[in-house]
């Protein structure tokens, strides 16, 4: 089974402000099995109210004006750990897998607390969704990674495999089928004045057509939207109107900093329900109720190629 992931960063500017500070701290998130860069991994320093958290490409970088002795990890389907540190610079940071079963729903009296989160982004779309500004400059990269799924090719179970065919797999597991990289920059002004321009673009891996091809019909939506589109084909979105009678939800983590909180949800169609829906986890900031990242995947995956998107979403100034 092919697998595409869809990478999406977008970023309105605004003008960014630089900040001073005495020591940055450095690095990236790995799986500690496959080598993957981890995206969206929550991060605080030695438990405290300091914290931030990797980018798409699991890398991090965090301003300290502080001795710093450990980063403790947090992300859904992996093992939270407290990891110490010796050093600023490079640090590589390993999580491991955890199993995870989806238990049954239970109904419990009162109301679901992510409801209420949920209900809050719903209601703050139109000062957070750029597209309905008068006017909007943003600068977007994207990135798109064909792989192969090795438990496709393979037997799932390692012990049964000799010793070349795990060296195979494993090589497999490290390694990119095809990758596109965009940077591109888009102007609007309404009403319906609108420019985009591919900045720069790189490929790397089997270069092959019809990866390009697939490529310009996976274009996705922001998901502020009522619909989410991938290609042609659209979702309800887990953040639109009357989506709570849609989706379940789940406080997966909450990470409190001194200027917000962010609350990492899980969401998944209701069984039993009837329609494009997807599954995921979306990271939310109180300040505003803005979304800062998402990673989403159709609800029901094809057996011949499944698609996952990513998108981190910055706050450049006071506007996003």
């Amino acid at each position: 089974m092919k697998k595409i992931f869809v990478l999406f960063i977008l970023s309105i500017l605004t003008g960014l402000s630089a900040t001073q500070a005495q020591n940055t701290i450095t690095g990236s998130v790995l799986d500690a099995r496959s080598g993957e860069p981890l995206a969206f991994v929550n991060l605080l320093l030695d438990d405290g109210p300091e914290g931030s958290a990797t980018d798409i490409d699991g890398k991090f970088s965090i301003v300290v004006n502080r001795p710093v002795k450990a980063i403790s990890l947090s992300y859904v389907g992996y093992q939270a750990a407290r990891i110490p540190v010796d050093k600023t610079q490079g640090l590589l940071l390993k999580m491991s897998r955890r199993n995870i079963e989806l238990a049954e729903v239970i109904i419990v009296p009162g109301e679901n607390p992510a409801h209420r989160i949920i209900r809050n982004v719903i209601a703050s779309r139109g000062i957070n969704d750029y597209e309905k500004l008068d006017a909007f400059k943003y600068k977007a990269y994207e990135k798109m990674v064909f792989a192969i799924n090795a438990d496709s090719i393979m037997l799932a179970d390692t012990a049964l495999l000799d010793t070349s065919a795990l060296k195979l797999r494993k090589f497999v597991e490290k390694r990119d089928f095809f990758m596109i990289e965009n940077v591109f920059e888009r102007l609007f002004k309404a009403p319906d004045r609108s420019v985009e321009k591919v900045a720069a673009t790189r490929m790397s891996g089997f270069r092959d057509p019809v990866f390009v091809f697939l490529l310009s019909q996976l274009q996705t939506s922001t998901f502020y939207k009522e619909e989410f589109r991938i290609g042609d084909r659209t979702y309800i979105n887990p953040i639109s109107s009357g989506s709570l009678n849609r989706y379940f939800y789940q406080i997966e983590d909450t990470v409190i900093t001194r200027s917000d909180s962010t609350f990492v949800i899980s969401f998944r169609p209701w069984k039993g329900t009837n329609f494009d829906g997807l599954k995921g986890v979306i990271s939310i900031t109180s300040d505003g109720w803005a979304i800062r990242n998402v990673i989403a995947e159709p609800a029901i995956t094809e057996k011949t190629m499944s698609v996952k998107i990513q998108q981190l979403y910055y706050k450049p100034d006071s506007i996003h």
